[in-house]
């Protein structure tokens, strides 16, 4: 990383604000999490700020928070995790309208639908609006289970 790099991350970090969270005071993103151009790509702040103390990020890791704060750069409240881990800690921590979903109850739906039974049915059954169970059926939640999601032009709209 460069000197500059560093130069501009660090005039964009506040390490004064409370819980001891580092506050990224520059551009964010539309999900809250800090964001720096660097050699013409916006990179993520935590992530540069793992970087800046722990290191490269291992091939297929995320850079994870503990503190459940986007804009905190601070490497105390930082983890590295897998996709599946960050799914798991957003449910743990009930960040998630997926939440009270276990995960036997995802793939039993999916098996039902696979099976015959219609989103109506699905609706009525186990009373969830029909995007919750479309996210469900089509892997844009629960995307970590095995077993391949279905295709989105197999569900109605």
């Amino acid at each position: 990383m460069t000197e500059r790099v560093l130069r501009r991350f660090w005039l964009k970090v506040d390490k004064e604000a409370e819980d001891g969270h580092w506050v990224w005071t520059g551009a964010k993103s539309s999900f809250g999490y800090g964001r720096l151009l660097v050699d013409k790509k916006f990179k993520s702040a935590h992530r540069l700020s793992w970087e800046i103390h722990n290191g490269p990020i291992p091939e297929g890791l995320w850079v994870l928070h503990k503190c459940d704060y986007p804009p905190c750069v601070n490497p105390e409240h930082l983890f590295l995790g897998t996709p599946r881990d960050n799914v798991l800690d957003k449910c743990k921590k009930g960040r998630s309208y997926t939440t009270y979903f276990k995960l036997q109850d995802v793939q039993r739906i999916r098996d039902e639908f696979r099976a015959g039974a219609s989103i109506r049915d699905l609706m009525v059954r186990y009373n969830e609006p029909y995007y919750t169970l479309y996210n469900l059926l089509t892997g844009r939640t629960f995307a970590y289970l095995p077993g391949a999601p279905l295709p989105k032009n197999t569900l109605p709209y």
